[in-house]
């Protein structure tokens, strides 16, 4: 408690220190959930990263197939090159779905 020098509460030490309190509340609680949603965001991240390098190593194993059934030179298993990709070819059909622009890899995510 704030007091004068008489040993007096000031009148607007109790309003002040209320309303400091529950500010101090409202940002404790709000930093409680930034922790949480921080946490939540985490698990997914690594959920994703663990499911790329499935689709990674799936992918891998389905291009090793495709080449060693259509060989190096086919058309599909050119296809399946990044910067080949977007391109279209003569075996496309035409009122299919349009290829998507060109993707540049993302940043390796720091290691930690």
């Amino acid at each position: 408690m704030i007091v004068d020098g008489e040993g007096v509460t000031l009148p607007w030490a109790t309003g002040g220190a209320t309303e400091l309190r529950t500010k101090a509340d409202d940002a404790e609680r709000e930093t409680e959930e930034a922790a949480a949603a921080d946490s939540t965001l985490s698990e997914l991240l690594a959920t994703v990263r663990r499911t790329g390098v499935e689709l990674e190593q799936d992918l891998t194993l389905f291009r090793k197939t495709l080449r060693s059934v259509l060989g190096r030179s086919h058309p599909d298993f050119q296809k399946l090159r990044v910067e080949k990709a977007s391109k279209p070819d003569d075996d496309d059909d035409p009122n299919g779905p349009q290829p998507s622009p060109p993707v540049t890899p993302a940043p390796e995510p720091p290691q930690g």
